[in-house]
């Protein structure tokens, strides 16, 4: 049995938040979406810049019609969906 949750407070006051998300979706057929978490350029010292990683994510998915048959989802620093 689980214990049950502590009453709603009323210290405090409201405040409105704005997140940055956004929905996915996917065709019925498709089997889900992957999660990359990395943007390595090898043999960079530190990594690239928000506009450089932009660029190579770009390339990357016109380079390769055959695996990206979606636009992925980038958010410009390591993380690609």
């Amino acid at each position: 049995m689980s214990a049950r949750p502590p009453p709603v407070g009323r210290a405090g006051r409201k405040v409105s938040v704005t997140a940055n998300t956004f929905s996915l979706s996917w065709r019925d057929d498709a089997e889900g979406f992957y999660h990359y978490d990395a943007i390595e350029v090898i043999g960079a010292t530190k990594p690239p810049s928000r506009k450089k990683a932009y660029e190579i994510v770009t390339r990357t998915q016109t380079d390769n019609p055959h695996i990206f048959t979606a636009r992925a989802g980038f958010d410009g620093n390591k993380n690609l969906w």
